[in-house]
């Protein structure tokens, strides 16, 4: 539902660029500036909107302070029990109308730090969301509790009472249950008298045909476990709409704080011998069914023909951020520099698994056909040189044509687990995303410079979809990037030259998720190459950059970012990761 942006019309211009950096988030915005239209009633616009609404986003300052409006449509948010935001614009005390909101709940001050500021406001509308995506689920969940029957109380050897028959119906088949329950009572005791005086059974009985040897028997019973489910077919629970986000309609949501490690359901437990057969079942118990192959540093491998083709990444340390002065002689703008400093040294002490190319349309196909999966719609898709929101795009229809080796794109946190999970399940491995340490290893594949191809932005177009001078010439770009990869618009993955580790498509084509949550620069970062799981973890880290950006400093190997996990954009997607033995 839309957020409703509650402002004095003298702060139209700060209410707006407010509602604009939410929605560049992903999430759309109702403000009255744009979206009543001429000759439409003000007054009834503003009641539909709040009641359409969930949250409500207060612009306050001196302004408003004075708006009786403001002060209408605050009564209104209570009476529709919207939860409201409170944004400060200038440093101004609220007057008593306004105190029990500021009293009650925690303002956030955007005349400072704009970017952080902002920040908070969408952790505190993503929490909101997600409560609202969790509550069906927990209902769901109560509701099931409720139909769950008790169980029932043991059977004493008593005298069975006479049950009570129906009005107007004979009881015959109560009487019949009786006489049933009474004769198993019965036949029980006598078992048990005639064991206790016989003794246990032999530990081993077989029939055997008349003449033929005694079966050998071992000191142990190897007892045969089932096989893991490494298929759709054997495992229907796991791979169906199940294992979906809740805001995709299924009734499993992942937890939020920070990314899930998605794997196999287990099913690992012995299968109990049956009473009724003592004999041994000598069959040693099967191995699973995919193991991961012993494969040396370079060498691929496929765990299935729809799962991703893997690289294996070599054991080794290097050293993870920006050199000094990279970050100046790149120009990287004021607001992105020093995120990735300090440099620090990250050693690997076991080698991993990487997707060759990020994961594509033709794959995730495969899952969501294979479970019927079905997210909402609603992409954030670009349009000049902004992003605005489209609520009919989606991974299916991302606002331009795709083919089965495109990347595929708009698709959240959430969307992405499921397909991880599912890719589990399928396998018996548990893939998952890359940390941002493991991306930047085998981003640089042992170099050093600022690309992985040298130091000269030029040399992009041999191995990256990047914003060029044949994207400049089809979107009238002024500052292209200098050179033609031959693409203006995405590309199909695999299309240029591979890294020295022979992984495609490292740095350029479209952004993708890492499994780190955001912090604003190194301090305190793992060494080890293990995910970053504290700091903001509604936002996680996103590498790469895109085509049709003409910045050069985008498509360093130490370049950075971070995105909502709610948020789906056409230029963002994954890559699947692999630990190894």
């Amino acid at each position: 539902m839309p957020i409703f942006i509650s402002y004095s019309s003298k702060d139209q211009k700060s209410a707006e660029a407010i509602c604009t950096a939410i929605e560049n988030r992903g999430f759309p915005c109702w403000i009255s500036s744009r979206d009543i239209g001429p000759g439409e009633n003000f007054q009834s616009q503003i009641v539909r909107a709040i009641r359409n609404a969930r949250i409500m986003v207060l612009v306050f300052s001196s302004n408003a302070n004075n708006s009786e409006e403001i002060k209408k449509e605050l009564v209104l948010a209570g009476q529709s029990s919207l939860v409201v935001i409170p944004v400060r614009v200038e440093d101004v005390a609220p007057d008593d109308a306004f105190a029990y909101e500021f009293a009650t709940r925690q303002w956030i001050d955007v005349f400072g730090d704009w970017e952080h500021a902002i920040g908070r406001v969408i952790r505190q509308i993503e929490s909101v969301v997600r409560g609202d995506d969790e509550k069906p689920a927990a209902a769901s969940v109560e509701k099931a509790e409720e139909k769950k029957p008790e169980e029932p109380p043991p059977v004493a050897p008593v005298a069975p009472v006479a049950p009570i028959a129906a009005k107007g119906k004979t009881p015959v088949a109560a009487i019949v249950g009786a006489a049933a329950a009474i004769i198993l009572i019965v036949a029980g005791v006598l078992a048990w008298q005639f064991w206790l005086k016989a003794g246990p059974p032999p530990a081993k009985v077989a029939a055997t045909a008349p003449g033929a040897p005694a079966p050998t028997t071992s000191p142990q019973a190897v007892i045969a476990i089932p096989p893991a489910r490494n298929g759709v077919a054997n495992a229907p629970a796991e791979t169906g709409v199940a294992n979906a986000p809740a805001q995709s309609g299924a009734a499993n949501p992942p937890a939020q704080s920070g990314v899930p490690s998605p794997g196999p359901a287990s099913s690992s437990e012995p299968a109990p011998a049956p009473a009724a057969q003592p004999a041994p079942v000598t069959q040693p118990a099967p191995q699973p069914e995919t193991q991961t192959p012993t494969v040396a540093a370079g060498q691929t491998f496929r765990d299935c023909p729809n799962c991703p083709e893997m690289v294996v990444v070599p054991a080794g340390s290097f050293q993870m951020g920006a050199a000094p002065g990279e970050n100046q002689r790149y120009q990287v703008p004021a607001t992105e520099s020093g995120r990735d400093e300090p440099p620090h040294q990250v050693t690997f002490a076991k080698p991993f698994a990487l997707g060759k190319v990020d994961v594509t349309y033709g794959q995730f196909a495969a899952f969501a056909h294979t479970v019927g999966f079905e997210p909402r719609p609603g992409c954030l898709t670009v349009v000049g040189n902004n992003w605005v929101p489209s609520p009919r795009a989606s991974w299916e229809d991302p606002g331009y044509p795709q083919v089965d080796n495109d990347p595929a794109v708009c698709m959240n946190l959430l969307e992405v687990t499921a397909y991880l999970r599912w890719l589990g399940n399928m396998t018996g491995k548990e893939y998952r995303l890359p940390s941002e340490a493991e991306w930047e290893y085998a981003e640089r594949a042992g170099t050093t410079t600022a690309f992985y191809w040298g130091d000269d932005p030029k040399g992009a177009c041999a191995y990256e979809n990047v914003g060029d001078e044949s994207h400049a010439r089809k979107y009238g770009i002024t500052t292209p990037i200098p050179c033609n990869d031959g693409f203006p618009d995405i590309a199909p993955v695999g299309s240029f030259k591979p890294n020295p580790f022979g992984l495609y498509d490292m740095a350029g084509n479209i952004f993708v998720l890492t499994a780190d949550c955001w912090n604003e620069n190194y301090d305190g970062a793992p060494t080890d190459g293990s995910a970053w799981k504290t700091g903001q973890c509604g936002r996680h880290v996103v590498r790469k950059a895109a085509y049709g950006n003409p910045h050069a400093w985008m498509f360093r190997s130490a370049n950075r970012d971070a995105d909502g996990d709610m948020v789906k954009r056409n230029r963002f997607g994954f890559r699947v990761a692999l630990s190894l033995p």
